[in-house]
Protein backbone atom coordinates (compact mmCIF):
# COMPACT_ATOMS: atom_id res chain seq x y z
CA UNK A 1 0.00 0.00 0.00
CA UNK A 2 0.76 3.91 -0.64
CA UNK A 3 1.91 5.08 2.72
CA UNK A 4 3.42 8.51 1.06
CA UNK A 5 2.41 11.77 1.62
CA UNK A 6 2.46 14.79 -0.63
CA UNK A 7 5.15 17.12 0.86
CA UNK A 8 4.54 21.27 1.28
CA UNK A 9 6.67 21.80 -1.99
CA UNK A 10 5.68 18.84 -3.98
CA UNK A 11 7.86 16.26 -3.41
CA UNK A 12 6.43 12.71 -1.86
CA UNK A 13 7.59 11.50 1.27
CA UNK A 14 6.97 8.20 3.08
CA UNK A 15 6.48 8.06 7.52
CA UNK A 16 8.08 4.75 7.36
CA UNK A 17 4.88 2.65 8.33
CA UNK A 18 2.14 1.91 6.76
CA UNK A 19 -0.88 3.32 8.22
CA UNK A 20 -3.62 0.98 7.24
CA UNK A 21 -1.48 -1.75 9.16
CA UNK A 22 -1.33 0.43 12.23
CA UNK A 23 -5.03 1.38 12.33
CA UNK A 24 -5.88 -2.10 11.95
CA UNK A 25 -3.87 -3.35 14.93
CA UNK A 26 -5.63 -0.14 16.76
CA UNK A 27 -9.27 -1.24 16.21
CA UNK A 28 -8.14 -5.27 17.04
CA UNK A 29 -7.03 -3.62 20.26
CA UNK A 30 -9.57 -1.77 21.20
CA UNK A 31 -12.18 -4.23 20.60
CA UNK A 32 -10.15 -6.68 22.87
CA UNK A 33 -10.09 -3.81 25.14
CA UNK A 34 -14.00 -3.51 25.11
CA UNK A 35 -14.01 -7.02 25.09
CA UNK A 36 -11.97 -7.26 28.37
CA UNK A 37 -13.95 -4.38 30.47
CA UNK A 38 -17.61 -5.52 29.48
CA UNK A 39 -19.40 -6.06 33.29
CA UNK A 40 -16.02 -4.92 35.33
CA UNK A 41 -16.88 -3.37 38.24
CA UNK A 42 -13.97 -3.54 40.13
CA UNK A 43 -12.00 0.18 40.28
CA UNK A 44 -8.30 -1.41 40.46
CA UNK A 45 -8.74 -4.02 37.67
CA UNK A 46 -10.65 -1.29 35.40
CA UNK A 47 -7.88 1.21 36.25
CA UNK A 48 -4.96 -1.47 35.26
CA UNK A 49 -6.89 -1.82 31.94
CA UNK A 50 -7.27 1.87 31.39
CA UNK A 51 -3.32 1.95 32.31
CA UNK A 52 -2.68 -0.22 29.72
CA UNK A 53 -4.57 1.50 27.01
CA UNK A 54 -2.71 4.91 27.23
CA UNK A 55 0.38 2.53 27.62
CA UNK A 56 -0.35 1.80 24.02
CA UNK A 57 -1.15 5.22 23.09
CA UNK A 58 2.02 6.14 24.67
CA UNK A 59 3.78 3.39 22.25
CA UNK A 60 2.17 5.01 19.17
CA UNK A 61 2.90 8.55 20.10
CA UNK A 62 6.43 7.68 20.84
CA UNK A 63 6.74 5.94 17.65
CA UNK A 64 5.29 8.87 15.52
CA UNK A 65 7.94 11.48 17.28
CA UNK A 66 10.69 8.96 16.56
CA UNK A 67 9.66 8.54 12.53
CA UNK A 68 9.59 13.02 12.88
CA UNK A 69 12.88 12.72 14.16
CA UNK A 70 14.36 10.32 11.90
CA UNK A 71 13.61 12.38 9.27
CA UNK A 72 15.21 15.63 11.09
CA UNK A 73 11.44 17.36 11.30
CA UNK A 74 11.64 17.90 15.18
CA UNK A 75 12.91 21.39 14.69
CA UNK A 76 10.41 22.61 12.33
CA UNK A 77 7.16 20.37 13.59
CA UNK A 78 4.63 21.30 16.08
CA UNK A 79 3.04 17.98 17.76
CA UNK A 80 -0.20 18.36 19.28
CA UNK A 81 -1.63 15.69 21.43
CA UNK A 82 -4.98 16.06 22.81
CA UNK A 83 -8.00 13.81 24.09
CA UNK A 84 -11.97 14.34 23.36
CA UNK A 85 -12.97 13.51 26.96
CA UNK A 86 -12.22 11.85 30.28
CA UNK A 87 -13.48 8.51 31.18
CA UNK A 88 -15.23 7.51 34.67
CA UNK A 89 -13.78 4.51 35.77
CA UNK A 90 -16.83 3.53 38.21
CA UNK A 91 -17.09 7.25 39.32
CA UNK A 92 -20.45 8.66 40.54
CA UNK A 93 -21.26 4.86 39.26
CA UNK A 94 -20.23 5.05 35.49
CA UNK A 95 -18.20 2.39 33.86
CA UNK A 96 -16.25 3.64 30.90
CA UNK A 97 -18.43 6.11 29.67
CA UNK A 98 -18.11 9.85 29.37
CA UNK A 99 -20.92 11.28 30.74
CA UNK A 100 -21.76 14.17 32.82
CA UNK A 101 -19.99 17.31 33.91
CA UNK A 102 -17.29 15.30 36.79
CA UNK A 103 -13.73 16.37 36.58
CA UNK A 104 -12.69 12.91 35.10
CA UNK A 105 -14.48 13.63 31.75
CA UNK A 106 -14.06 17.32 31.71
CA UNK A 107 -10.07 17.21 32.66
CA UNK A 108 -8.38 15.64 29.63
CA UNK A 109 -4.09 15.49 28.39
CA UNK A 110 -3.10 18.73 26.20
CA UNK A 111 0.54 18.04 25.52
CA UNK A 112 2.00 20.58 22.81
CA UNK A 113 5.44 20.43 21.42
CA UNK A 114 6.50 23.57 19.66
CA UNK A 115 8.82 23.54 16.99
CA UNK A 116 12.46 23.82 17.92
CA UNK A 117 11.69 23.69 21.60
CA UNK A 118 14.34 21.18 24.02
CA UNK A 119 12.31 21.41 27.37
CA UNK A 120 9.11 20.76 28.37
CA UNK A 121 6.95 23.23 30.83
CA UNK A 122 3.94 22.51 32.40
CA UNK A 123 1.68 25.14 32.53
CA UNK A 124 -1.30 24.64 34.86
CA UNK A 125 -3.57 27.22 33.47
CA UNK A 126 -7.02 26.71 32.23
CA UNK A 127 -7.05 25.39 28.72
CA UNK A 128 -9.98 24.12 26.50
CA UNK A 129 -9.39 22.32 22.79
CA UNK A 130 -10.95 25.45 21.29
CA UNK A 131 -7.36 27.08 22.37
CA UNK A 132 -5.38 24.45 20.01
CA UNK A 133 -6.38 26.11 16.02
CA UNK A 134 -4.99 29.56 17.28
CA UNK A 135 -2.40 27.97 18.95
CA UNK A 136 -1.04 26.19 15.60
CA UNK A 137 -1.63 28.94 13.31
CA UNK A 138 0.57 30.87 15.64
CA UNK A 139 2.97 28.75 15.52
CA UNK A 140 2.71 28.45 11.50
CA UNK A 141 2.96 32.55 11.75
CA UNK A 142 -0.74 33.02 10.76
CA UNK A 143 -2.33 35.75 12.47
CA UNK A 144 -6.21 34.97 13.53
CA UNK A 145 -6.35 38.72 15.25
CA UNK A 146 -9.92 37.45 16.95
CA UNK A 147 -11.49 35.57 14.56
CA UNK A 148 -11.16 32.25 16.10
CA UNK A 149 -12.93 31.37 19.95
CA UNK A 150 -10.18 30.02 21.57
CA UNK A 151 -7.03 32.01 22.77
CA UNK A 152 -3.19 30.76 21.82
CA UNK A 153 -2.11 28.53 24.48
CA UNK A 154 1.36 30.20 24.05
CA UNK A 155 -0.07 33.52 24.75
CA UNK A 156 -2.19 32.49 27.49
CA UNK A 157 1.58 30.59 29.23
CA UNK A 158 3.02 34.23 28.82
CA UNK A 159 -0.03 35.62 30.74
CA UNK A 160 -0.51 36.42 33.94
CA UNK A 161 -4.41 36.70 33.79
CA UNK A 162 -6.49 34.06 34.90
CA UNK A 163 -9.64 32.90 32.53
CA UNK A 164 -12.59 30.75 32.54
CA UNK A 165 -13.10 28.12 30.21
CA UNK A 166 -16.95 26.57 29.30
CA UNK A 167 -17.92 23.50 28.73
CA UNK A 168 -20.43 22.74 25.90
CA UNK A 169 -21.97 19.58 25.14
CA UNK A 170 -24.42 18.88 21.96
Amino acid sequence: PDNSLEGSIGESFSLGFDRVDILKQDLALRIEYVKQIAGVDNKAYAEFLYQAAVAYEDQLVENLVAEIARYEWLGDTAVAIVADHGESLGEHEHWYNHVGLYGEVLRVPLILHPPGRTRGERVSKLAWTLDLAPTLLELAGVRTEGELRGQSLLELARSSAERRVWFEHA
